[in-house]
């Protein structure tokens, strides 16, 4: 975007995304006409933009609904009626991600290490890291 001569402070988004995963997110820019933007993608390979539209205020860190995913298993073993129980629990209830330092949003617990420990079953060191 240098090329606009558009400042970082001028983009205004909810939150971070995952390095390793196809994601999308509402951003707000100010101060650049939408021909610009859309024309800047031609310069960046896996940048889509669409559904333009002006709003009062612009987007700030936080305002998340939440995430969604689309999760490809592979290679499942067990029973169909516990997997598909499973599934639709999932997709119910949700999952609180635990295994990175991205999620779950303090620098002062570490969630890789919860992670790790709930991957090995050590529900008291979990408990007591929390």
């Amino acid at each position: 975007m240098l090329f606009y001569r558009v400042k970082p402070n001028n983009f205004g988004y909810a939150g971070t995304k995952d390095k390793r995963a196809k994601t999308s997110q509402l951003v707000s820019v100010s101060r650049v006409p939408p021909h610009k933007l859309w024309n800047a993608t031609r310069f960046h390979r896996g940048i889509e933009l669409g559904n333009f539209r002006f709003r009062p205020t612009p987007q700030k860190l936080g305002q998340l609904r939440g995430n969604h995913f689309r999760i490809v298993l592979r290679e499942v073993k067990g029973a169909d009626e516990v997997i598909t129980s499973a599934i639709e629990s999932l997709k119910v209830r949700g999952f609180i991600n635990y295994y990175g330092p991205q999620r779950f949003g303090t620098t002062s617990i570490p969630t890789h290490t919860i992670g790790k420990e709930l991957l090995k079953s050590n529900w008291q060191q979990v408990e007591e890291t929390l």
